[in-house]
């Protein structure tokens, strides 16, 4: 082979390499500006946010907004807000500001499906649109399926053609009820000074505080001679299953669909100030739930605006009876 020839082959060889070079510098190039024009922003805004509505193609999951410094879910009704998991609504947001793009994905929209990033409003759609607004800036994130290697997500800012693939995993709630506060009666179990429950049935039950007796907080009034309760501290457990509240749904009260609930029991809670809380709970419907209501009438607060409804297990917690308290007979 001639030198000519020789020296030919070395230049082809060497603008190859330089043209692979080149091209691979330049998509890490393309992949950094994509990565970092990333929720473009939202990092060092992320403490300002005070607007979160989530969204599937069946419509708004969860909106909430900030008021006066307490987060709020307005999704439930067009007139009444109800206190929102602040818990939950920070850890997305501190998740969203952490999370790193692993890599660039598609950009070609009919391979958005594959990844679980279809437009949200289009029928049958995996995607979840979550959208966050400081009142000056807001973002727009539709997050697709979770990676099949387990590490990371799909997303693509809405309008915008790239996707990419995150570095973490954002739980989202699936339901209207999941990122509601459960903390939301007007007293804890250590404020309870006494319940009276009146069901159906069965006789009326005084549960109140003893004094001074640590094993036995609590007596039954009506407990029968000759029984013994079915463990020490179980009236202080069974009254402590009433709260925090856990309940299935929620719906704003109005008065004339309450008035034609058929109720089977209720109960009544005397506080420690004194005050009283009345909980009327009803009968189950075709779809097995009951409804519960609590009224504050010496106290007035926002819980007695909403209807609550419970499963069997949720309303088990309130229909406490004399079996349940004594030991069984064998």
């Amino acid at each position: 082979m001639s030198a000519r020839v020789l020296v030919l082959t070395a230049l082809v060889a060497i603008s190859g390499s330089v043209a692979y070079w080149l091209a691979t510098e330049r998509d890490k190039g393309s992949g950094q500006v994509q990565s970092q024009a990333w929720m473009k922003g939202f990092s060092e805004q992320a403490s300002a946010i005070n607007s979160v509505t989530i969204s599937d193609s069946q419509g708004v999951i969860f909106k909430a907004t900030q008021q006066d410094g307490e987060w709020m879910a307005n999704h439930l009704d067009t007139m009444q807000s109800f206190p929102a998991n602040r818990q939950a609504l920070g850890e997305l947001v501190s998740a969203l500001r952490k999370a790193a793009v692993l890599e660039p994905k598609t950009s070609d929209p009919d391979n958005y499906a594959r990844l679980g990033l279809e437009a949200p409003e289009m029928q049958d759609a995996q995607s979840v649109l979550l959208e966050l607004a400081t009142g000056k800036q807001t973002w727009s994130l539709i997050v697709g399926n979770p990676a099949s290697s387990g590490l990371g997500q799909y997303v693509r800012e809405q309008g915008r053609a790239v996707s990419y693939l995150i570095d973490t995993t954002l739980s989202l709630p699936r339901s209207p009820t999941d990122w509601l506060e459960n903390e939301v009666l007007p007293f804890s179990v250590q404020d309870i000074d006494k319940v009276v429950l009146a069901f159906n049935r069965q006789p009326e039950m005084t549960l109140s505080r003893s004094e001074g007796d640590v094993a036995e907080p609590w007596v039954w009034e009506q407990q029968p001679r000759d029984s013994r309760l079915a463990f020490p501290g179980v009236i202080a457990q069974t009254i402590g299953q009433m709260t925090p509240l856990q309940f299935t749904s929620v719906a704003p009260y109005v008065q004339h669909q309450w008035e034609q609930q058929v109720l089977i029991g209720d109960i009544v809670y005397t506080l420690s100030d004194g005050s009283d809380v009345f909980a009327y709970l009803t009968q189950a419907d075709e779809d097995g739930l009951h409804k519960i209501w609590f009224s504050t009438p010496d106290s007035p607060h926002w819980v007695s605006d909403w209807v609550f409804a419970l499963n069997e297990y949720q309303a088990s917690m309130f229909q406490i009876s004399g079996e349940q308290l004594l030991q069984s007979e064998e």
